[in-house]
């Protein structure tokens, strides 16, 4: 399932558990992200593909208190979803194994990233994202494509 379906389908399976109670505030803002282009076996052909668009945070469903943040390309079918976004103004932190830990990151409180690129979702596997203030960031990020086969680096950075 496409991953902006997954976000689409949860928002609004939290909407209808919380009875639309919830005040979700949304700031949209600019972002950009970089994916390193891969062949058909998963090998690397040494470019890149550079996305700019919108970086969009929305109040977490699943945590009181965190924010999510997207950043999505103007064609709408590649995007980079960070969920529950690090809260200190700055500092360094691992992004987590989403493909091994899925099931446990999924509704919880924890720090994780995915990526829609086209058709294939990817999640995050190894790296960093790099708060540089405190609704500002960086990232560069080993991803996984679903089913663990190949992998590619994401880089990129928003203000949200």
């Amino acid at each position: 399932m496409k991953l902006s379906k997954l976000l689409l389908m949860a928002g609004m399976a939290a909407m209808v558990l919380l009875g639309c109670k919830k005040e979700i505030k949304t700031k949209i803002t600019t972002g950009e992200f970089t994916a390193e282009d891969i062949n058909a076996d998963g090998t690397a052909t040494g470019g890149n593909t550079n996305y700019k668009g919108m970086c969009i945070a929305t109040a977490s469903y699943d945590c009181a208190g965190q924010t999510n943040v997207s950043i999505a390309h103007n064609n709408g079918t590649n995007q980079v979803a960070i969920f529950n976004i690090p809260s200190a103004s700055s500092g360094t932190f691992n992004v987590p194994d989403s493909w091994e830990n899925f099931n446990k990151l999924v509704g919880s409180c924890s720090f994780y990233m995915m990526c829609d690129l086209g058709e294939d979702n990817y999640y995050g596997s190894s790296g960093t994202l790099v708060k540089t203030g405190p609704r500002s960031f960086t990232f560069s990020i080993r991803m996984k494509k679903a089913g663990g086969k190949f992998s590619r680096l994401i880089a990129g950075n928003g203000n949200y």
